[in-house]
């Protein structure tokens, strides 16, 4: 098992039906396929990938914009967003040797998005959430 929830990572285990329990998220993993290519990800993050109780929503990053994928009811939701929308961003992290942190990102549509990689993730799999929305966070403080 690798040790980062990567774009390549999500999508292929879910479509070759490696973990059964992820299978109900194939829809939304073959229209993420569908519009966007591994190459163009330049940062992802999926939040309540590992709740029974809350919908997946994935949050994919490229040069110039952030895709949005969202399951809703029956439905598979897609929002793009270009980074000249973003209105602000932080990045909150614990005065610790080992700190949590959080990225909040506001955008001029009224979205608002919270990375928690604490929530968002499990034991296992905490330390690359967190490093993911770091990563998110450098992306866009690189941005244009």
């Amino acid at each position: 098992m690798p040790s980062k929830m990567s774009f390549e990572y999500l999508t292929t285990v879910v479509m070759d039906g490696t973990y059964s329990d992820m299978r109900k998220h194939r829809y939304l993993v073959k229209t993420m396929l569908e519009f966007v290519e591994n190459n163009e990800v330049k940062g992802f993050y999926p939040k309540n990938l590992f709740s029974d109780q809350l919908a997946l929503e994935c949050f994919v990053f490229t040069d110039n914009k952030l895709l949005i994928f969202r399951e809703v009811e029956k439905r598979i939701n897609v929002n793009v967003l270009s980074y000249n929308q973003i209105e602000a961003a932080r990045l909150e992290r614990e005065k610790d040797d080992f700190p949590d942190e959080i990225v909040k990102i506001n955008f001029s549509s009224g979205e608002e998005i919270l990375f928690d990689p604490k929530i968002d993730s499990n034991a296992h799999w905490y330390d690359s959430f967190k490093e993911n929305a770091t990563d998110i966070f450098k992306i866009i403080c690189k941005a244009p």
